[in-house]
């Protein structure tokens, strides 16, 4: 057996599988598709497991969702090279089976996350989550993020 170790902005990472951490939930998305994905292209943008389904939809009509509700955003366009608004956050809610893990429910995007405890990290700063930021001592442009956060935490209550 072997530890699986990554490389994520010149720092090594070993894996944390079952932890909410970025090397927990950080996992490349490859995609093939001959003749309609550029060969060797790299598209840095977030992607959630709720953005599958609308993908998928585009994919195979064409054509944009329309009035299926969903919280997932289609990145066919980004696939095939096309321009389309980048997801700005991803929310997760994390309830393990297994193991010794907690419960967590967050949101981040590729430099902030915030915990539903308060907990508030920079990822560029601090991959391995070991200090959280005390957010009456950031920017207001920092404190924006934080609040707009904290709407979509309430936005998914969590369920009893």
């Amino acid at each position: 057996d072997r530890d699986v170790t990554s490389i994520k902005n010149g720092a090594s990472l070993k894996g944390n599988k079952g932890y909410t951490t970025d090397a927990g939930t950080h996992v490349p998305l490859i995609a093939y598709w001959d003749g309609k994905i550029k060969k060797g292209s790299v598209n840095d943008n977030l992607v959630d497991f709720t953005d599958f389904l609308p993908t998928i939809l585009e994919t195979a009509t064409q054509s944009k969702l329309g009035s299926i509700l969903t919280d997932g955003h289609s990145f066919y366009q980004q696939l095939i090279g096309g321009k389309s608004e980048a997801r700005k956050w991803i929310f997760c809610h994390y309830e393990p089976r297994w193991g010794n893990f907690v419960p967590r429910r967050y949101v981040q995007n590729t430099k902030w996350k915030l915990y539903e405890n308060g907990e508030f990290y920079n990822l560029e700063n601090d991959l391995e989550e070991q200090n959280p930021l005390n957010n009456d001592l950031q920017s207001e442009a920092v404190k924006g993020i934080h609040k707009q956060f904290q709407k979509v935490l309430a936005k998914y209550p969590r369920l009893q």
